[in-house]
């Protein structure tokens, strides 16, 4: 019919690509890596932490993510310490 259909999942990959070059002023070539980033690992809306543990495979998640950001990473292990301390994990 020369119209096309988009999936939910097609509209926030644009979204995310107008974000990315418009709000957040990257490179296109950075803006490719991003989105290849995104498309290993989209976002889960539907997670639920029910225990500490899942927390801490949350944030595991996320560390690998963003693999060499040192202030994200810090700010992550942060957060680990403090799950770990506040329900006596090891």
């Amino acid at each position: 019919s020369g119209q096309r259909r988009y999936t939910p999942e097609n509209v926030e990959v644009c979204k995310l690509i107008k974000h990315l070059l418009r709000d957040k002023g990257y490179s296109l070539e950075y803006a490719k890596k991003e989105l290849e980033v995104y498309r290993k690992c989209p976002p889960r809306n539907d997670y639920v932490c029910k225990s500490a543990d899942d927390a801490l495979n949350l944030l595991n998640e996320v560390a690998k993510m963003i693999n060499g950001n040192l202030h994200a990473e810090a700010r992550i292990k942060a957060i680990e310490k403090w799950i770990k301390a506040d329900h006596s994990i090891n």
